[in-house]
């Protein structure tokens, strides 16, 4: 008795310690979060009040932009957290090609896109808005949300609590079984359903990106498929003892789709397996941004591929992070344009762009005519192909045609709110399914308009209880396994069908 005694003593002591140094710990990267802000806000200043000619001249503004953006994104939860991978891919688009001038000059801009504003004022309206964009994604991050319970609750020497604690075992453990199977389920319906358009398409995998959008083109539908792989990927790797299918699933569109140049659609869904598997395993931070780096030179290397197919990839090869990173920091170029259609006196959206979706749908309820997707300047993505061509899009850009420098910031701080949210703990099946489908959605708004935002929720949402409803009714005619589970206080083992 005194020996059970003494070992609980003692667990609440390692508890109390080791909460004390997470405590401890989690302080200080806010304090560290909060201080990159404060430099980006005194580097926008310093760009409003002494502006620079062109971007040959704003190599040290550029680099406080950076190492302060980089510092804030890093300190804002676990390695390998929703925030740190947003974060991270929000910092290449958007900074990537100023970066790559500072190191290499202004030869690293690429050809096929539109520079001529990179050596007028407006660039430093620019920078200045991007630096807002991260100032506000970097404050909505460190929001804490404070879902979980104290853990030194666990070591009270009382009956009811052990078994409070052994039936919450058994339902995690359930619902990570639950989520295993869903997700499997989800994610070979993505990958064939993506395969069969594409051949449809007639699209080879041995061909060019070139090829890959032909195929694609004008095809809506795509996208949901992509959407069910990165959703499938995700919850398989949800369950704590799935250390390699995740990563399996995830190797499987790296193979098909990285070589055709298709990199969002590779790596979106192995960086939604990422978030999900840092619940459960402890990724280091420095082998994660050494990652980052490896995949940037691996994107240089198959931007051949985007052009020739499998055969460009036959020559030599020139592994080049910094022009990756310039080419994927092209996307800078939507700011721009942001600000040149509210230069050239078209109003402010004030986030109609964002809900134009449901809009439309609303509008035709009531009888409203509609004008085509492609015709409908509400969407941002028509609206900049119909002037600057297919360059993408971007949440900082978005904020700026719907409010200015105003709107990048709150645009950016709900961003960074949401993905607090998708990296607190989840209760349920459905809220998994939400978070994961959140981030996936938001990470491919990143480099593109912000309206699909709330279909791939939604979308994710039906996908997830429809292959609910598939695995029971599966279930419902095999022979039931029992699950063990830790046992509970009095000597009975709880077992589930």
């Amino acid at each position: 008795m005194n020996r059970c005694k003494s070992r609980l003593k003692a667990g609440r002591e390692l508890t109390s310690s080791r909460m004390k140094v997470i405590d401890k710990c989690t302080t200080n990267q806010t304090l560290l979060g909060l201080m990159a802000v404060v430099v980006l806000v005194l580097t926008a200043l310093w760009l409003d009040r002494s502006p620079v000619n062109n971007i040959g001249e704003a190599n040290v503004q550029v680099a406080a932009l950076c190492i302060a953006a980089l510092v804030g994104v890093l300190c804002c939860g676990r390695p390998g957290s929703a925030r740190q991978i947003y974060g991270l891919a929000f910092l290449a688009f958007h900074i990537g090609l100023l970066v790559a001038v500072f190191f290499t000059g202004v030869d690293a801009i690429p050809e096929t896109i539109n520079s001529g504003w990179m050596y007028t004022p407006v660039l430093n309206q620019v920078i200045i808005q991007v630096a807002i964009g991260a100032t506000g994604l970097i404050l909505g991050m460190l929001i804490p949300y404070r879902s979980l319970k104290p853990v030194a609750s666990v070591f009270k020497d009382d009956l009811t609590t052990r078994r409070t604690l052994a039936r919450s075992l058994r339902t995690e453990k359930l619902r990570e079984r639950h989520s295993y199977r869903v997700g499997l389920l989800i994610y070979c319906a993505g990958l064939i359903f993506i395969v069969a358009q594409l051949f449809a398409g007639g699209f080879q995998f041995t061909e060019g990106y070139g090829a890959y959008r032909d195929a694609v083109e004008g095809n809506g539908l795509l996208g949901y498929g992509f959407l069910l792989v990165a959703l499938g990927a995700g919850l398989s790797a949800s369950s704590r003892d799935s250390r390699i299918v995740p990563w399996v699933l995830v190797g499987i569109v790296l193979a098909l789709f990285l070589p055709t140049g298709a990199r969002s659609a590779a790596l979106f869904p192995a960086a939604v397996v990422v978030s999900i598997r840092s619940r459960h395993e402890r990724f280091r931070l420095v082998p994660l941004v050494g990652g980052v780096f490896g995949t940037l030179g691996l994107i240089s290397i198959i931007q051949r591929s985007r052009l020739e197919g499998f055969s460009g990839l036959s020559g030599n090869l020139d592994m080049n992070p910094i022009a990756a990173l310039a080419e994927m920091g092209s996307t800078v170029v939507t700011v721009y344009a942001a600000n040149f259609f509210v230069g050239s006196g078209r109003d402010y959206w004030y986030g109609e762009s964002i809900f134009v979706v449901p809009i439309r749908q609303i509008e035709k309820l009531f009888g409203v005519p509609v004008l085509n997707a492609e015709l409908d300047f509400r969407f941002f993505s028509s609206e900049i192909v119909s002037v600057f061509g297919p360059v993408g899009g971007s949440p900082v850009a978005e904020g700026v045609r719907n409010g200015g420098t105003i709107g990048v910031f709150i645009v950016m701080f709900l961003t960074g709110l949401a993905l607090a949210w998708v990296d607190s703990k989840h209760s349920t099946f459905i809220g998994l399914a939400i978070r994961i489908s959140l981030l996936y959605a938001l990470l491919v708004a990143v480099r593109n308009a912000l309206a699909p935002v709330i279909i791939l929720c939604a979308a994710g949402v039906i996908a997830a209880v429809t292959a609910t409803y598939a695995v029971r009714l599966v279930s419902a005619h095999a022979p039931h396994s029992k699950l063990e589970v830790p046992q509970a206080a009095g000597g009975h083992r709880d077992t589930e069908a």
